[in-house]
């Protein structure tokens, strides 16, 4: 039977790395009593004139103007003030930045965590505006104390300081007093500290501490926090155009996957009685449910260019489901896309009319019996979020939430026991660049590090296995990495990765100067600002240039456990293989890391997938044949750069209709070198046509490859193949 051949054509962008000041560090910048945080993939301000909450959060995206533009809050980071911080680069490309987080300010739920406090919960749709919002504060301070900001570490909208540095780790604390926003000087006795640990891996933790000070009273019937998105992210009226967005939550102990929800889908209500009496939930359009919804996940696509799959992904989780008054039955919540609400709505120019306004994960600190407080009293609560996109660059020296040290990774696990010297000279002649050891490390401490000189020697690094169930006795003493491996070049693989299991043990301790609590689970708290205090720590024992690698364990994948990682495995990969392109996508993005799936032997099928998705397989040692060899001579020719599947369209540049028929992954280096991998599901010629016009381009063994007009004919395929061809293009410019 003859092969019948389709011609295809297919488009890749070329691009090289955004300029966010320092490679390896975030950018820092205060402005007018604003702190603007930038990694590669986010951008994070801090406003003293609104109770120094976090105000915006911008995600990467199209320089495409939308129409979430017109008639939204003017962009808190301008081109202009990029300018004044010395970020010429950053001015140039302003434009990619798009803010993801609630513009609707008439509810005051536009910053995070917008911590609010009522005596009359009634007050928030009765007219009498008598809700104090922390957000209401317009003389906040905020003090800097982790880097050194020397005399400019205070901030106020008084400010005129305008400063900049670069570091991997933010820490600052902000004061404010809660305002009611009509009279802010109505008294409010309420004093509001929060501690903001910020990661450049995109995470944020959030130590809240509530006061009502000695000889103040209060007559508290409602309070409330949250984590509110933006209605533009599932929203677009524009019919060449798309809108994709996707929410979930999970409980502690759950051990199915969360069930992802479009915007049609059933708002979740932790019981009746926490209904918010702003939000109307009818019985049809709400989920009850007899526990607090601590965790919830979020997947969108930023761009809205038809046939992108979810690029962005947000996740937010609190520590405790405990009220102000110390009372769980007090305790209420919500997960929803705020519909729009039928009770004694404001006027139309206050944004009531607008129909779902945006996505929040609603907790109300306190929505009991009215409680007249008069004794003092202190809230403490700890929240924890993160915004990812998916980490494309191999370079050590891009930033830490774009940075993926596997990508192109040849990596055997040594699965039952210790290699022998034997084994690392055939792993060397096979190409193995990394090889990662099981549990049986732990056991010899003495032929383990034998075995890692001759790893070192061999150009091999190594990765040691520890189980996420018990990670004190691996933080509290490091020597065991320290004496035995190097910082910078190996790395860790840790199994049963999950902040939501009961399985972990309780522990105290602390690890690296953060305090580390794993308390035992039950479905009134999480410990996933624990888990991710633990991550960090392993990422800066291995640091910027070793690997760090999660095992997901039920339920799947997520943002908040894998953000430090540069990959996730799964012992289970099969799921992987499942559903739509659009689907595989955005299951393995949205751990904020790469897929490196543990498999005994490279299939076509996932040779195939490893070229359409970047990933890395993970080789059990002994392999059972040799058939990974083949992929493993592409990967030795990945340039140090970023990458571009074809399925994640940038700009206006993807594959056109023939997107599940020939798939792909562009690598370019700054220095116009490039690598293109594709792969066709069912046979035929390929022709690959990029942004900009190729000087060059071979096949792996050095053979010229045909080029017309600077594109490239990758020739005839057959089902599931994979070629790779190198290119050259022109040198990146200078930023």
């Amino acid at each position: 039977m003859s092969l019948k051949t389709t011609s295809f054509v297919a488009s890749f962008l070329c691009i090289g790395a955004l300029s966010v000041g320092s490679a390896q560090a975030m950018d820092i910048a205060q402005h007018q009593g604003r702190l603007i945080v930038t990694g590669g993939n986010f951008r994070y301000v801090w406003d003293t004139n609104r109770g120094g909450e976090l105000a915006s959060v911008e995600q990467q995206s199209s320089s495409e103007p939308g129409w979430w533009l017109r008639g939204s809050p003017r962009p808190l980071v301008t081109p202009a003030m990029l300018t004044a911080l010395g970020d010429t680069a950053g001015a140039r490309n302003n434009a990619t930045w798009r803010r993801v987080n609630s513009t609707l300010a008439w509810k005051s739920v536009d910053t995070i965590p917008a911590l609010s406090f009522s005596t009359k919960r009634g007050a928030y749709y009765s007219g009498e505006w008598n809700v104090a919002y922390a957000n209401a504060d317009n003389k906040a301070t905020l003090k800097i104390l982790k880097p050194d900001f020397g005399t400019t570490a205070t901030i106020s909208m008084s400010s005129t300081a305008i400063s900049r540095k670069q570091a991997d780790e933010l820490v600052f604390e902000t004061y404010s007093q809660p305002r009611i926003f009509e009279n802010r000087f109505a008294p409010v006795p309420w004093k509001v500290k929060q501690t903001v640990h910020v990661f450049d891996s995109g995470v944020v933790i959030l130590d809240l501490e509530a006061q009502l000070p000695q000889n103040e009273v209060y007559e508290l019937d409602w309070s409330q926090m949250g984590f509110n998105l933006d209605d533009s992210l599932y929203k677009e009226p524009r019919s060449t155009h798309q809108a994709l967005f996707q929410y979930a939550w999970a409980f502690p102990g759950d051990t199915k996957p969360p069930v992802f929800r479009g915007r049609l889908g059933r708002a979740g209500l932790q019981g009746y009685s926490h209904l918010p009496l702003d939000i109307d939930l009818t019985a049809t359009g709400r989920e009850d449910t007899d526990k607090p919804m601590l965790f919830s996940a979020t997947a969108y696509d930023t761009t809205h260019i038809k046939g992108s799959p979810m690029n962005a992904f947000a996740e937010c989780a609190l520590e405790d489901a405990r009220s102000i008054i110390g009372t769980t039955e007090d305790f209420g919540s919500l997960v929803c896309i705020r519909p729009a609400a039928g009770m004694s709505p404001p006027p139309p120019w206050e944004g009531s009319k607008r129909p779902q306004p945006c996505f929040g994960v609603l907790w109300n600190l306190f929505d009991g019996k009215v409680q007249g407080l008069n004794e003092e009293l202190t809230y403490r609560n700890r929240m924890i979020f993160a915004f990812g996109q998916r980490k494309r660059s191999n370079s050590p020296d891009a930033p830490s939430d774009d940075r993926n040290i596997l990508l192109g990774a040849r990596i055997y696990y040594a699965k039952n026991a210790l290699p022998s010297a034997q084994d690392i000279q055939a792993m060397s002649a096979e190409g193995c660049d990394t090889l990662i050891l099981n549990t049986a490390w732990q056991k010899d401490p003495a032929a383990t590090t034998t075995l890692v000189q001759a790893a070192h020697a061999a150009n091999i690094r190594v990765g040691v296995t520890i189980d996420a169930r018990n990670l004190k006795p691996f933080l509290t003493d490091t020597a065991w990495f320290t004496k035995t491996f190097q910082k910078d070049r190996d790395g860790v693989l840790i199994t049963n990765s999950n902040f939501l299991s009961s399985s972990v043990q309780p522990a105290e301790f602390n690890a690296g100067g953060d305090r580390i609590s794993f308390k035992k689970l039950d479905v009134t708290n999480t410990n996933a600002v624990s888990f991710a205090l633990c991550m960090r720590n392993f990422r800066r024992l291995v640091g910027t240039a070793g690997f760090l690698i999660a095992q997901e364990d039920a339920p799947c994948n997520t943002l908040l456990q894998m953000a430090e990682c540069d990959a996730f495995t799964s012992a289970s990969p099969d799921p992987y293989k499942n559903g739509s392109p659009a689907d595989r996508c955005v299951k393995r993005s949205r751990a904020g890391a790469g897929f490196a799936p543990m498999l005994d032997s490279l299939s076509t099928q996932w040779m195939s997938l490893a070229a359409t998705y970047a990933d890395t397989p993970i080789i059990s040692w002994p392999p059972r044949d040799k058939q990974h060899l083949a992929w493993w001579k592409i990967c030795q020719k990945f340039p140090k750069g970023k990458s571009e599947l074809s399925l994640m369209p940038v700009e206006h540049s993807h594959f056109d209709s023939y997107i599940d028929d020939v798939q792909g992954t562009f690598i370019l280096a700054k220095d116009g070198k490039a690598l293109v991998i594709v792969t066709s599901q069912s046979g035929g010629n390929a022709r690959l046509s990029f942004s900009s016009s190729a000087l060059a381009a071979t096949t792996l063994d050095g053979q010229a490859a045909k080029l017309a007009g600077g594109s490239l004919d990758a020739g005839e395929f057959t089902p599931g193949q994979v070629k790779a061809f190198q290119l050259t293009f022109r040198p990146e410019k200078s930023q």
